[in-house]
């Protein structure tokens, strides 16, 4: 599966499961590989085999969710992703998805939540803090944003795309309080110096 043989993956999945039949873990992972075959009825019948020997399995929960999404049925997915995190709240796999859901259901605020809960749980991960941020900025909270942004890089000083979005972002502070016009055009300059000292054939 980690390098996408699934066909293959699903042959020895399927002889595991007929030695072992009550393998929990087997049918998770024949789930995983019908999912990324998009054979999406065999993934939920396996997924949920899981569950009947594992009623607590995230992982399970998780690619239950998955499958849903991908059939544009937004509520059980979110009912699935929301239980496997209640199950288990140190799960990045399922915040991530319940961000990434949000996102594309155009929900930035619960969005902003699920990558909120990410960042705790990951700090050192760059991603979910850029993840973090883009939310924060599609549900109008800019000077959040602008705090994570920063923060990504004290993380990582060179990070260009944090650069040229906290240019951005403090160009629209500027036009939106005339008054503190000049200071934000200065930090936006200033940031995109440092973009273009890192890379200077970046246009």
């Amino acid at each position: 599966l980690v390098q996408d043989s699934v066909q293959q993956a699903l042959v020895l999945v399927e002889k595991l499961i007929a030695k072992h039949p009550n393998v929990a873990f087997a049918y998770t992972l024949k789930g995983l590989a019908h999912s990324r075959l998009e054979n999406n009825g065999e993934a939920i019948v396996a997924y949920e085999r899981t569950l009947e020997l594992l009623p607590n399995s995230p992982a399970a929960l998780v690619g239950l969710g998955d499958v849903y999404a991908r059939l544009e049925k937004w509520g059980k997915a979110r009912d699935y992703f929301d239980k496997a995190v209640q199950i288990d709240p140190f799960d990045l796999e399922a915040h991530q998805r319940m961000g990434d859901m949000a996102m594309m259901r155009s929900d930035p605020d619960r969005a902003a939540n699920a990558f909120a809960n990410l960042v705790l749980l990951a700090p050192e991960r760059v991603d979910f803090r850029h993840k973090w941020a883009m939310s924060l900025v599609t549900s109008g909270q800019t000077q959040q944003a602008v705090a994570v942004y920063e923060a990504i890089l004290d993380l990582k000083a060179e990070d260009m795309e944090a650069l040229i979005r906290l240019a951005a972002l403090h160009l629209g502070l500027g036009e939106r309080d005339p008054l503190t016009r000049d200071v934000h055009r200065i930090k936006a300059v200033n940031y995109l110096n440092q973009a273009h000292e890192i890379n200077p054939d970046n246009q």
